[in-house]
């Protein structure tokens, strides 16, 4: 359920509206040995500026032992790859 509340901007007339939103997304993970040592999300975002929803990469990550593979590239290009079947691109 959405959640409005609104806040006036100090002594003024101004009215702001905090509205709850909700994503959606997409997490990647690179095991070994099923232990996560990878990461990357692809978050989904809609907004009053943009017509269509978009894609945002965030918090790529790798174990510091396995950084200097090629793994964190590998993961942002699946992030891409996704985006491109998602129509995010």
């Amino acid at each position: 359920m959405r959640s409005t509340n609104s806040y006036f901007y100090r002594n003024t007339d101004f009215e702001i509206l905090e509205k709850e939103l909700f994503s959606s997304g997409v997490k990647f993970e690179l095991l070994k040995d099923k232990k996560v040592i990878g990461r990357a999300y692809l978050y989904l975002i809609k907004n009053d500026l943009h017509s269509e929803p978009y894609g945002l990469l965030e918090d790529v990550f790798v174990e510091e032992k396995f950084r200097g593979q090629g793994i964190g590239k590998k993961l942002v290009e699946m992030v891409i790859e996704k985006a491109r079947e998602l129509k995010l691109l």
